[in-house]
């Protein structure tokens, strides 16, 4: 019996080490997807149109282009679970890259913000002994603009280091919030003492 499961076991790791594709992987966000906004904090209770949107062209050989959007629609509701807010999102993001001379496959307390707007990015591992570690630093200007509950925020970044990527970035951003419900504000309760 003991023997019928050796040979089980081993036979299950063989198929699945033989099994096992070569892996890929990248950032799961674009580097500097998030700068300029409150990363983990809740949005308000209510429903939101959010999207961020980058486009941006990598100067090597040949020259690559890549356009991203992400358009998110959000219900923060009233409940909270453990002391954070439940929040429903719904996300479909579109990509458009293409390499030159090939087809393309394709809220603010003060309503004006301008700004200095860097950030950083490196993997901390090598998950394979052939990986390359990335890593880079860009740094660039932000402008946003509340209109009301609408905010708008427009940015462009461009690399001052990078390891591994091929060639130095530069990127534009944009991004647009739009609250599309919020609960009605509640009457103060009035006793008489």
């Amino acid at each position: 019996m003991k023997s019928r499961l050796k040979g089980a076991a081993a036979a299950s790791v063989l198929l699945m080490w033989m099994g096992i594709p070569a892996a890929f992987a990248g950032s799961v966000t674009q580097p500097g997807e998030t700068a300029g906004i409150a990363v983990g904090a809740p949005l308000p209770e209510g429903l939101h149109f959010l999207n961020t949107a980058d486009r941006g062209r990598r100067n090597s050989t040949p020259t690559s282009c890549l356009g991203i959007t992400i358009p998110i629609a959000s219900w923060s509701t009233p409940r909270t679970l453990l002391g954070a807010r439940v929040q429903f999102f719904t996300v479909t993001p579109v990509i458009e890259t293409g390499v030159s001379n090939t087809s393309y496959q394709a809220s603010f307390f003060n309503p004006a913000l301008f700004g200095a707007v860097a950030y950083g990015f490196t993997d901390l591992t090598s998950p394979i002994a052939t990986y390359l570690k990335q890593s880079l630093f860009a740094v660039g200007g932000l402008s946003g603009y509340g209109f009301g509950p609408l905010s708008l925020q427009v940015f462009a970044t461009t690399e001052e280091y990078e390891r591994n990527y091929g060639s130095r970035d530069t990127r534009g951003w944009f991004r647009l919030v739009v609250p599309l419900w919020k609960p009605a504000a509640q009457s103060p309760l009035i006793t008489k003492g």
